[in-house]
């Protein structure tokens, strides 16, 4: 049966709700959580958190990239999709189960996680919901609406929770359990919403789509563990970051560092907002020996990457002091120069998602950005542990910063007889001047109104609007003007 297909545009908003979602909820709760718990006690969470997003990786092997662009693949066959599906969630109940088992034993021996052991077992319990969540079914579906709807609903059920539960910095355990309703709320509605989808157990569950653990391993293991490594090499400089500065710094640092990229993460969701819907979309073309529209689609999100990313590079370099005032307080300055540091990897992040994912890995070339991936997470891992006991937060940025153009000199050198094609049409010419014009606008409210101090949280909220709304207007205006390709696009459309 031939499923729906909805277009970019629908698929776009969907997802750039569910993104501005995520971009709003840690201002609804990373203020209140950093303030009442303090450094030490935030810290303490994170770091569970993190260990939870290695065990997760481990458990999930490369199934969430893989599962994507397999339904993408088969989604007009509808016997196909209920096997793959069934012979993918085989494997991951497998790897869950085994994944887990290890994390009890090691919960046992290591003393850093005896420190708190409850803590890491309900920050850990979304590993095994997961494994029968099925994100990957819906993306790969391009069901962007119903996976919009579920994470605002279960964002604002962990928001509601952190609010009811957390009021002291002995709450860490507590905000440990915000977490753990944040990540595995979805998977259940995913289980339920999955069945009903595919038919309901007797639609689902039969003779036809039984998928043995023994055929789920031989069919889709190798290709699962191509995704595999790359999710290792990417969480080495994602999440080694927080692990490394557990072990060999403290908790405080921890919480700087946390701090620090909060903003980074939530503006990484915003510039690979189109991309996200974009994979799938490839994959189809890709198959389908649609190489023109293919290359549109690239040459689209390249323009999307630098028309967001690069000011949001610049209005933190210049503004990471009052930010950090204003999400966690004066006690948090120290996490002020790492944010300006990390700022420069949003677009470089952006860049490295266009070529690697939608480029690389949409075309069957995954193993390039397996190495590229790989050679960054080495460069972190040596520049982290030589500089995290100096330095601390400031070390483990520096090393994601030297991971970043790692990654990303690695896959221009993979492409570089093809970017030309994707590159067609790109003004960046206009971007840049639009962005010195915005800059020296904003610089001259900073400097002229005296935003450089120290001040309450209400007080740095008022400078963050002021001089977010002139930076946005300036380069709006500045990109009409000057007749942006895609802007002007953008607006024809609207009417």
């Amino acid at each position: 049966m031939k499923q729906k297909e909805h277009s970019i545009r629908y698929n776009f908003i969907m997802n750039a709700a569910l993104n501005l979602s995520a971009v709003l909820t840690p201002f609804l709760t990373y203020p209140y959580a950093t303030r009442v718990l303090g450094a030490e006690s935030y810290g303490k969470a994170i770091f569970a958190s993190y260990v939870a997003n290695w065990l997760m990786m481990f458990a999930q092997l490369g199934i969430p990239t893989f599962g994507l662009r397999a339904c993408a693949a088969c989604r007009d066959d509808e016997a196909k999709l209920k096997r793959t599906v069934r012979g993918l969630i085989t494997l991951n109940l497998v790897t869950a189960v085994v994944t887990y088992s290890i994390f009890l034993v090691l919960l046992v021996l290591v003393p850093r996680f005896r420190q708190d052991p409850m803590l890491f077992l309900v920050v850990s319990l979304p590993v095994l919901l997961n494994a029968v969540g099925g994100d990957w079914f819906f993306k790969g579906l391009e069901e962007y609406g119903y996976v919009a709807a579920r994470d605002i609903g279960c964002r604002l059920l962990s928001v509601a929770l952190l609010f009811l539960l957390v009021h002291g910095s002995g709450d860490y355990l507590l905000y440990g359990v915000t977490i753990a309703v944040g990540n595995g709320a979805p998977a259940v509605l995913n289980c339920i919403q999955m069945l009903r989808r595919l038919g309901g157990s007797r639609g689902f569950l039969t003779k036809e789509t039984k998928v043995t653990v023994r055929e789920a391993v031989s069919e889709y293991l190798k290709p699962v563990l191509t995704f595999f490594t790359l999710n290792v090499a990417i969480s080495i400089y994602t999440n080694m970051d927080v692990v490394m500065l557990g072990f060999l710094s403290t908790d405080a640092q921890v919480g700087f560092y946390a701090a620090a990229t909060r903003l980074k993460t939530v503006s990484i969701y915003i510039v690979t907002a189109l991309g996200g819907v974009l994979l799938p979309r490839a994959s189809h073309y890709l198959g389908e020996g649609k190489r023109e529209s293919f290359r549109k689609l690239i040459a689209l999100n390249f323009s999307f990457v630098f028309l967001t990313a690069a000011p949001m590079v610049l209005y933190l370099l210049f503004m990471a002091d009052q930010v950090i005032y204003f999400l966690s307080g004066q006690g948090f300055a120290e996490a002020i120069l790492p944010m300006r540091l990390i700022s420069v990897t949003i677009l470089l992040i952006g860049l490295t998602n266009v070529m690697g994912m939608q480029i690389l890995v949409a075309g069957g070339r995954e193993k390039e950005t397996t190495r590229s991936t790989i050679y960054g997470a080495c460069v972190n891992l040596v520049v982290n542990a030589l500089l995290i006991p100096k330095l601390g937060a400031v070390g483990a940025v520096i090393g994601t910063v030297f991971a970043e153009i790692t990654v990303f000199l690695a896959q221009v050198l993979y492409l570089r007889g093809e970017l030309g094609q994707y590159l067609q049409g790109l003004e960046l010419w206009k971007i840049v001047l639009a962005n010195l014009l915005a800059v020296c606008a904003m610089a001259a409210l900073r400097v002229g109104a005296g935003y450089g101090a120290p001040a309450p949280a209400l007080v740095c909220f008022y400078r963050i609007l002021a001089t977010g709304v002139l930076f946005c207007g300036c380069y709006a205006v500045a990109l009409v003007v000057m007749k942006e390709r895609h802007v002007m696009e953008a607006l024809k459309r609207k009417h």
